[in-house]
């Protein structure tokens, strides 16, 4: 068994250069008329060396004191109930366009598909609106 996988090594080593229709050369693993084999080195394979395990930056991380973690998260918290403010005013505008999947036709859509795909369009905004919006939620709710 173990001196299968020797065999199959020393057999995908065995290269033949053959002349093209073109006269250009041609290499290949089989031998074929006009063809000679090549007197290649063996193919050797050194592992990869091991990179050292280190801990990051060598040294103990910097704890914050309590209060300061407090001022991030309400700062976190901020920001994220802010986006969520902007997220929800943008949905509820793209649901009141999309009118319940039968928007205004607008002037220029004389074209009946040029109205459906701005349907179409519009479906996929508020669906990705509505996902953004119970993202930021997610992520207010895991805060402290």
């Amino acid at each position: 068994m173990a001196s299968a996988p020797v065999a199959l090594a020393q057999s995908a080593t065995t290269v033949y250069r053959c002349d093209g229709p073109d006269g250009t050369p041609l290499y290949q693993n089989a031998p074929g008329k006009g063809c000679r084999q090549l007197d290649l080195p063996p193919i050797n394979s050194v592992p990869a060396a091991k990179l050292p395990v280190g801990s990051g930056s060598g040294g103990k991380s910097a704890r914050v004191s309590d209060s300061q973690q407090r001022g991030r998260d309400s700062d976190r918290r901020r920001i994220l109930e802010k986006e969520l403010a902007k997220e929800q005013s943008r949905l509820d505008a793209l649901k009141q366009e999309y009118n319940d999947g039968s928007p205004e036709r607008l002037g220029d859509e004389r074209n009946y598909q040029k109205y459906l795909d701005r349907v179409d369009r519009l479906k996929d905004e508020v669906a990705q609106a509505a996902q953004n919006v119970s993202s930021i939620r997610r992520e207010i709710d895991s805060l402290p």
